[in-house]
């Protein structure tokens, strides 16, 4: 996580200088999403394979192609005021629950 904020952050300082604070969140909630994402997946997996390919396409289909509700960086003013954040949001908080079981899950094995 602290990889995806340190590149970010030039990106993050000018939203909250700008005080574009549905942006910055959005922008946060990608600053999470992204490691949960990797982490969640390696861990139920134990492999790198399939964040691979979900990220790929997450990002083909939401940043890049501006699909509103797949765009986990706000790339778009639809997807910033469609609530994306929201979404993206409350999936990194199961992403990281998921990962925390499956952690637990291998431990106890």
């Amino acid at each position: 996580m602290l990889i995806a904020l340190i590149l970010g952050l030039g990106v993050g300082v000018r939203l909250l200088v700008v005080e574009n604070w549905p942006a910055a969140l959005e922008w946060g909630v990608a600053v999470l999403f992204i490691p949960s994402l990797a982490l969640a997946a390696g861990v139920w997996t134990g492999s790198g394979k399939l964040f691979e390919v979900l990220y790929l396409f997450l990002w083909y289909a939401g940043p890049l192609n501006r699909i509103p509700f797949l765009d986990f960086i706000g790339t778009s003013d639809a997807s910033v005021r469609g609530g994306a954040a929201i979404g993206f949001g409350a999936t990194t908080l199961l992403l990281l629950a998921a990962a925390v079981v499956g952690r637990r899950r291998a431990l106890r094995a």
